[in-house]
């Protein structure tokens, strides 16, 4: 049963519960939008891997492709990287954004401890009686 657990690629069947319910993003915080982004790409990326094993078994069988095949081949795989890249960027913009609210949280958070400081190190504003002369 293990076997058959690591062999069985879970990213078809989790990328095929999300295209029946949607990508929606918008209440997604920037780490699950990261996750999100690698599963919108599963079917591109897919494709980039089978092409890539087609590829590399031509070349393990000394089978050479015509010039027609070898172009779809490459540029199939070449589209994937395109998407892999852009995934990865995507995702670094992703990081980005967790890494600016976590600090902003921070900031915020050091910013009330120094008011709070503040305020118990100058105590109550005492009301001293002020003595005026006529």
């Amino acid at each position: 049963m293990k076997d058959l657990s690591q062999s069985y690629d879970l990213r078809l069947t989790i990328f095929a519960t999300f295209y029946r319910v949607g990508f929606d993003l918008h209440d997604l915080t920037p780490y699950e939008k990261q996750r999100m982004e690698i599963l919108q790409l599963y079917p591109y990326l897919k494709n980039g891997e089978i092409w890539q094993d087609i590829k590399e078994e031509l070349e393990d069988t000394n089978v050479r492709p015509t010039l027609d095949d070898r172009h779809w081949m490459e540029t199939s795989i070449e589209e994937a990287l395109e998407q892999t890249e852009k995934a990865v960027h995507n995702q670094s913009l992703f990081s980005h954004d967790m890494k600016s609210k976590e600090q902003d949280e921070l900031d915020n958070y050091f910013t009330t401890i120094r008011l709070k400081n503040q305020a118990a190190t100058k105590g109550p504003v005492s009301k001293g009686k002020s003595s005026k002369k006529k």
